[in-house]
């Protein structure tokens, strides 16, 4: 058994023609029996959205799609949390506000709740 076992990076985040930005938070998604995974990231240019598909019986990189990018936020986003069912997503920063989001049946990403302090 190697004890200096390494990790090595099998995928990189960035949509097509994109740079890559800072990242303040990043959250992924509990499955619940979905063929593909889901993470949640909060950068510079809002809340990405990504499906990750991994083949484990091949060597092939996974599948990356980004299926959304949220915006709402007056500010960056420092957190992001899921639902125990990894159905809504949310979101809060430095505009002290809460967003819930939740994607709707055509796969579409909408913001469903705004939560403010008082």
């Amino acid at each position: 058994m190697d004890v200096h076992q390494r990790w090595h990076p099998i995928a990189e985040l960035v949509a097509p023609g994109e740079d890559a930005d800072q990242v303040y938070a990043i959250s992924w998604a509990p499955n619940i029996g979905r063929p593909y995974e889901l993470i949640a990231i909060a950068s510079n240019k809002g809340v990405s959205i990504w499906h990750i598909e991994l083949d484990s019986s091949t060597n092939e990189k996974p599948l990356l799609n980004r299926v959304a990018l949220l915006s709402g936020h007056h500010g960056e986003v420092w957190q992001l949390d899921w639902d125990m069912g990894g159905m809504t997503l949310a979101t809060s920063g430095s505009d002290g506000v809460v967003r819930l989001w939740q994607s709707n049946t055509s796969g579409v990403w909408q913001e469903v709740a705004v939560i403010e302090s008082s």
